[in-house]
Order: structure tokens, then C-alpha cells, then sequence
């Protein structure tokens, strides 16, 4: 009976250590797995926020350049034309946009204030 646990311990032990190295490794696989999911959602993400980002920078700028073309054209500007134009320009240059925008929006800024024209 001696001779069977001096055999069979390490025959056990083998086989016990095969089977926990195995479920490791699966482990390891499947964490990788995970991680490189994570990594392609995450840059999937940034691709998204990007995206968007220039999306809204764009509309923004679309506003507010038609909004300056608008007053300029007329040569006066109503207090309300001011207060949108504004806001558009600080999101505008919060985004980091600059360039021209800031050229229309000091010019419209220099523009006569008048009263808004009461509609019929």
C-alpha cells in the first residue's frame, strides 16, 4: 500500500498541476481577449467623440460665420444678433477654433447697435 502513494502522490500532483496550468492559461487567454476588446471599444470611442467634435465645431462655425455675414451685410446689428453671436464665438473659440471666425465676430462686435425691428 506504501508503494501505491509513492506513486500515486506524484502522478496526482502531475496531473493536478497540468490541470490548474491549464485553467490558467485559459485564464490568461480570456483576460487578453477582454483587453483587447476594451482596447478596439475605447479607440472605437475616441473615433466617436472626434467625430463629433468636428461635427459640432463645423455647425458652430457655420452659425456663427452666417450670422457675421448676415450683419455685415446690413451694417447694424440688433442687441439679440449680438448676445447669439457672441455665444457662438466662445464656443467657437473654446473649441479652439479661431482664424477667421475671430476676424467676422471683432468686425460684427465694431457694428452700430439698433433697435430690433418690431415684426407686422
Amino acid at each position: 500500500m506504501d508503494n501505491i502513494f509513492r506513486v500515486a502522490v506524484p502522478f496526482l500532483t502531475l496531473i493536478i498541476n497540468a490541470i490548474l496550468t491549464g485553467l490558467v492559461s485559459i485564464l490568461m487567454k480570456r483576460m487578453q481577449d477582454l483587453y483587447k476588446e476594451t482596447q478596439k471599444e475605447k479607440q472605437l470611442e475616441e473615433e466617436r467623440q472626434s467625430i463629433l467634435f468636428q461635427s459640432v465645431g463645423a455647425m458652430i462655425k457655420d452659425r456663427l460665420f452666417h450670422s457675421c455675414f448676415n450683419v455685415l451685410d446690413r451694417g447694424v446689428i440688433t442687441v439679440d444678433e449680438r448676445d447669439a453671436i457672441i455665444a457662438l464665438y466662445n464656443s467657437y473659440h473654446a473649441l479652439g477654433l479661431n482664424s477667421t471666425g475671430t476676424e467676422l465676430y471683432e468686425r460684427a462686435m465694431d457694428l452700430k447697435i439698433v433697435q430690433e425691428e418690431k415684426k407686422k
